[in-house]
């Protein structure tokens, strides 16, 4: 199998603590980050200037409330999603570094180990994407109402939003945008894994030349793992929350868009448009360094949850190899 040093496979884990412990790992990440997502989606819809000036007209106007509007919905909207979204990541990602190409090919190392990553990484999102599209849309349209710009408060709470949605729109208005959240997210997971593996390897490969000695098989401590992890996490995260802005702003608008009575919901083509009819190509990137930002530390920071809660869980007759 194709294994980076440090690294704790899918064959390694208690499943049962894995699971337990990833739900209250993930909930104090998602409680640390969540202003980053109400910044990031109100200036891709809403508000023009920077993040910081975002920021500080949310904390002026609306305080910590308006820093940690849609919590509560994706909160427990996520939690069980993100552990089985790890559970396909991991289960995918072990079975096809296993996998052996066919006799006669040749496959280099690092392009198995990004290969494999990148379908396990959209493959646990296109999964995950079931439930979370109608969290996402709800989550939204809490973020960005009661703005300076929108002017009011539509719905009290993440169930008041899902009925009003409903009432209006039908099952279809919180499935809107699906299309474009599945390939977004499946393409922006699959890039992010796969950029992850494949920068790990690069990393260690570095050292492994700078220092003048082959790694071992034995496992090397975390303080010589963490480092490398969190520069691959990084890296990854800017190139792939540059590659996928322009996506993801045509899909929150799309999902935060409210339709007049009787008016046809619009279509990602007809946003997109619209978009570049109002605004040029620079509408496209419209809270890039948000979004950039939102995925460093989102990726950097679950993934050292997740390295963690892998040591954690751990079975105690396997190595604990990070």
């Amino acid at each position: 199998m194709v294994r980076t040093p440090g690294e704790v496979d899918w064959y390694s884990l208690d499943k049962t603590k894995f699971a337990a412990n990833g739900v209250g790992l993930f909930a104090g990440v998602s409680t640390l980050l969540h202003p980053l997502s109400v910044v990031k989606t109100r200036l891709q819809t809403l508000e023009k200037g920077s993040m910081l000036s975002s920021v500080r007209t949310l904390a002026q106007q609306e305080g910590l409330r308006g820093l940690y509007r849609g919590y509560t919905t994706v909160l427990f909207g996520t939690l069980p999603v993100r552990v089985v979204y790890l559970s396909v990541l991991e289960s995918t990602k072990a079975n096809l570094r296993a996998w052996q190409p066919p006799a006669g090919w040749e496959v280099h190392p690092s392009v198995h180990t990004g290969c494999a990553d990148f379908v396990a990484g959209a493959s646990a999102s296109l999964v995950s994407q079931v439930v979370l599209v109608p969290v996402d849309v709800i989550a939204q349209r809490l973020m960005v109402q009661g703005s300076a710009a929108s002017g009011e408060v539509l719905y009290k709470n993440g169930w008041a939003a899902a009925r009003g949605i409903l009432a209006q729109d039908g099952v279809a208005g919180l499935y809107r945008g699906a299309s474009a959240s599945l390939v977004i997210y499946s393409v922006s997971s699959g890039a992010w894994w796969g950029a992850y593996g494949i920068c790990q390897r690069a990393a260690w490969q570095l050292l492994a030349r700078l220092e003048g000695v082959e790694h071992s098989a034995e496992a090397p401590a975390p303080a010589r793992v963490v480092p490398v992890q969190i520069s691959a996490a990084v890296m990854a995260g800017a190139m792939s929350g540059v590659a996928t802005t322009p996506l993801d702003v045509v899909k929150t608008r799309l999902q935060t868009y409210r339709c007049s009575p009787g008016e046809t919901p619009p279509s990602f083509r007809s946003i997109a448009l619209r978009l570049w009819r109002d605004e040029g190509a620079a509408g496209f990137m419209r809270g890039m360094p948000a979004r950039v930002t939102s995925s460093i530390l989102w990726g950097t920071t679950m993934v050292q949850v997740f390295e963690f809660l892998k040591r954690r869980s751990a079975r105690d007759e396997a190595p604990l190899l990070s």
